[in-house]
């Protein structure tokens, strides 16, 4: 038992220590936060995420950064390696209507800006641009 109390403990330490911040968490969803006017916000998301079904059967990673003072940036890891350069109308249209519908149900009257990321939280590109 004292072995997985000291695993579970060096997780936190270090998923605290890589600067993502606090999080909420459901059914394979992960909504980190920086800021602590943002916890009621990425719930709201985590909600969204879950029932929207978008959860899958692997965990998916989520930040809430500000961006500016009307935008909030909503950060994906990407599982995939792609160059978004490739992406097809149908992928940046689905992303659209993502962004359309979080805008209307969980950030309104603020926006979001959809970031796809590395798995660090690095940005990779923004789809909705």
């Amino acid at each position: 038992m004292k072995n997985y109390l000291y695993l579970f403990l060096m997780i936190s330490l270090l998923s605290c220590s890589k600067g993502y911040g606090d999080k909420v968490e459901d059914k394979n969803v992960v909504v980190y936060f920086l800021d602590n006017s943002h916890k009621e916000l990425a719930q709201k998301t985590l909600n969204f995420w879950i029932k929207e079904g978008l959860n899958g059967d692997k965990t998916q990673h989520i930040r809430l950064l500000k961006f500016d003072k009307k935008t909030i940036d909503l950060q994906l890891i990407s599982s995939k390696n792609k160059d978004p350069k490739s992406m097809t109308f149908e992928e940046i249209k689905l992303f659209l209507e993502l962004k359309t519908k979080l805008d209307s149900i969980v950030f309104k009257p603020r926006t979001c800006r959809i970031v796809i990321c590395d798995g660090s939280f690095n940005p990779l590109f923004i789809p909705t641009n």
